[in-house]
């Protein structure tokens, strides 16, 4: 039974990897490309596995984009606002929210910029996002 439960264990462990592995690619080449611009050909050669990896472990764009938008999410998460509600003074307050709003959005713009030029012309992004771009154009 230990061997079964240690097998058990590896092969969930190698699945999570490969999952990592696939929306690691998927982030990396939203962020150069842009959405419309990647490829499940694209993401299969980034990640070093045949296209049928990517399809079994995400089988359609729904699964493939929100696995990757909670990968990027992780790695770039936005900045806390609940201590600025505490600062008084709205000058100061004003003057914090900058010091980490222009970091966060100078580190993200690229992949910002890329996902809301794609929004227009990619329905599975736009019902995710929910017509952003519209809203802000």
């Amino acid at each position: 039974m230990k061997k079964r439960t240690y097998r058990m264990k590896k092969r969930a462990e190698s699945k999570a990897q490969m999952r990592l592995r696939i929306t690691g690619s998927v982030v990396a080449l939203h962020g150069t490309l842009g959405p419309s611009r990647t490829s499940i050909n694209a993401v299969a050669e980034h990640a070093g596995v045949p296209r049928s990896t990517v399809y079994r472990h995400f089988p359609n764009e729904v699964a493939l984009f929100t696995a990757s938008a909670g990968h990027w999410l992780a790695a770039n998460p936005f900045p806390d606002l609940r201590p600025w509600g505490r600062v008084k003074d709205r000058g100061e307050r004003l003057r914090i929210a900058l010091r980490e709003l222009y970091p966060y959005y100078r580190t993200t713009q690229r992949m910002f910029e890329n996902v809301l030029r794609d929004e227009e012309t990619m329905p599975v992004l736009n019902r995710m996002l929910g017509g952003v771009s519209a809203v802000h154009g």
